[in-house]
């Protein structure tokens, strides 16, 4: 009899919290990527495209992590916004291109532009038109980081001839991935036994009550 009584509460151990908790760890989704708030470029620079045009942005550390957290998932859960509950991964930042182009003489055109961002005056990031390139910081760091456009115009533009404006159309934001596994998968415990297994139990008990009246 001892021996059949640990065998029924190891099995509604596992039911009950193992089975939950391995579920919404391992099972469902529970990592989140976050984008902070972007910082776009400035405005139309009339500058003669055929030379390199730079732009320069200070970027702090609190703005890199963003104040994105747990409970914009959870409700109440902010409570334990930390390991290992959640985890954050070391931030990214990341640099694209919407389209920048080229106007000439009021007429917009799209420029082959490459630009070459420098990322603490010595990393290089290469970032194409309609692109996106991510690195990784540290939550740390400090950084700063320089805009270079390298501009090849089409060989019909006569520069002599023609009123030319570039327009950059440029984000860099902060990235991080927050991972909320555990957290998930011990609230999935209380969820699982509310919604699944104790209606389950109440459908099995008036079945087999049912039975016995037969």
């Amino acid at each position: 009899m001892l021996k059949d009584a640990k065998v029924v509460y190891t099995y509604r151990i596992f039911l009950l919290i193992i089975l939950p908790l391995l579920v919404g760890y391992f099972v469902l989704p529970h990592t989140q990527v976050i984008d902070g708030t972007p910082l776009d470029a400035p405005v139309a620079n009339p500058n003669d495209p055929t030379q390199n045009i730079s732009y320069s942005f200070a970027h702090s550390n609190e703005e890199v992590v963003g104040n994105q957290r747990i409970s914009t998932l959870f409700p109440l859960a902010g409570y334990l916004d930390f390991p290992p509950f959640v985890s954050h991964s070391d931030p990214m930042i990341c640099f694209q291109d919407e389209g920048s182009y080229l106007t000439v003489n009021q007429s917009n055109q799209p420029p082959d532009v490459r630009w070459d961002v420098i990322l603490n005056n010595q990393d290089k990031l290469t970032v194409k038109t309609y692109s996106t390139n991510c690195t990784h910081t540290k939550s740390d760091q400090n950084l700063s980081y320089g805009w270079y456009a390298s501009i090849k115009l089409p060989p019909d533009i006569n520069l002599s001839a023609s009123n030319v404006t570039f327009t950059p159309k440029t984000k860099t934001y902060p990235r991080i991935i927050m991972d909320y596994g555990l957290l998930q998968g011990l609230i999935l415990i209380p969820v699982a036994y509310l919604f699944i297994w104790y209606p389950a139990a109440g459908i099995l008990r008036k079945i087999k009550k049912g039975f016995e009246e037969q």
